[in-house]
């Protein structure tokens, strides 16, 4: 039983291995090998321009966010100042009453 299924799977893996080398009617003559090489390497190189672009996305609002937060906390600070003061106005001025 063994032997009978490897020796399917190599007829079948040899006649994959002629259709791959067949020449197509094209004018450069690929083979279907070829061919599908060619048509996968663009897919591939398509996906990884979809993915860096989506990257450089990422980094810019990345960057924005960065910004923000620390323009936020520029402004908790300073809000935090004033409030330190005015609580020492508030103090100074009860503790005068």
């Amino acid at each position: 039983m063994l032997d009978h299924r490897r020796y399917i799977q190599e007829k079948l893996s040899t006649q994959n291995q002629r259709m791959l080398d067949v020449e197509l009617p094209t004018d450069n003559g690929n083979t279907v090998r070829e061919e599908l090489s060619s048509l996968t390497q663009k897919a591939v190189d398509r996906v990884n321009a979809v993915i860096d672009k989506t990257t450089m996305a990422n980094e810019k609002i990345s960057e924005e966010v960065t910004k923000i937060l620390a323009e936020a906390g520029k402004l908790f600070a300073r809000k935090r100042k004033l409030n330190l003061g005015s609580n020492n106005l508030t103090t100074l001025c009860f503790a005068t009453t």
